[in-house]
């Protein structure tokens, strides 16, 4: 489990504060909702794979998109597959 931080997922029901069901044996796929390790730092994003491109991109259109480029590294580190919502 993971607790989100930010807005950047707003738009794919992911708030500030929720915690995150995460598996790490699902093998991510083109849409998913990921935690991914990003030269050090920790972020959620959707999955974006097409054409050997690999992108994360946030559910907030104030947002851009996340490119890789050399000497980068990018790991994903599991799945989202639940939010819980806390109200307290």
């Amino acid at each position: 489990m993971w607790q989100a931080r930010g807005l950047s997922m707003i738009e794919l029901g992911i708030a500030d504060g929720d915690v995150l069901v995460v598996n790490r044996a699902l093998n991510p796929k083109h849409g998913d909702v990921v935690v991914a390790e990003v030269n050090g730092d920790f972020t959620v994003k959707q999955l974006f794979k097409r054409n050997g491109m690999v992108q994360l991109r946030s559910g907030n259109p104030t947002f851009p998109p996340m490119l890789f480029g050399d000497g980068q590294t990018m790991t994903i580190c599991g799945v989202v597959t639940a939010t819980i919502k806390r109200f307290r």
